[in-house]
């Protein structure tokens, strides 16, 4: 009985020296998470763009100009369509200054932005459009002075200039 009683005092107080273990349980639950992008293209350009014919001489050759506009897009649109106003009665990427005809024509050239990632700060990037308008104006042209019965020194002493308007459609 004793060597019983030595063997149950023993084991109690083993038992009260060990703490007790708490079962860990999980349990999953499942959500949505959703959004509805509107998706757009913003214009980068700081200023005005000028295409600068620069001076042109009546009756002479040829002028070329050009100027690059950028625009942000949202990665996966199509490549978006580009053009011109139309101005002073003319017709859509044509127009006169100073009695002189010019044309105007649009190239897209683009870089795909990268995707984003699921990570911290992994929002990615646009698609970037940089839009070259080049302008021509043709050989051979008169010109007008901008006030009749001008000197030659004050008509070429006038600059002339409008604004023209890009319309990109996506």
């Amino acid at each position: 009985m004793k060597k019983f009683l030595i063997s149950t005092v023993t084991a109690a107080a083993l038992l009260a020296s060990v703490t007790p273990v708490a079962l860990a349980s999980t349990v999953a639950s499942d959500f949505t998470v959703s959004v509805q992008l509107a998706a757009q293209c913003q214009a980068l350009n700081t200023g005005t763009q000028t295409v600068d014919f620069g001076t042109y001489t009546a009756f002479g050759a040829a002028k070329t100009a050009s100027a690059n506009l950028t625009f942000n897009c949202t990665r996966g649109l199509a490549i978006p369509t580009f053009s011109f106003d139309a101005t002073n009665g003319s017709a859509a990427g044509y127009g006169v200054l100073a009695g002189l005809n010019y044309g105007l024509s649009a190239a897209d050239t683009r870089t795909v932005g990268s995707a984003a990632t699921a990570v911290a700060g992994g929002v990615g990037s646009a698609t970037l459009h940089t839009v070259t308008i080049s302008g021509t104006m043709a050989a051979g042209q008169a010109g007008e002075c901008l006030v009749a019965n001008s000197t030659a020194a004050s008509c070429e002493s006038t600059a002339t200039s409008h604004v023209r308007t890009l319309t990109v459609t996506y």
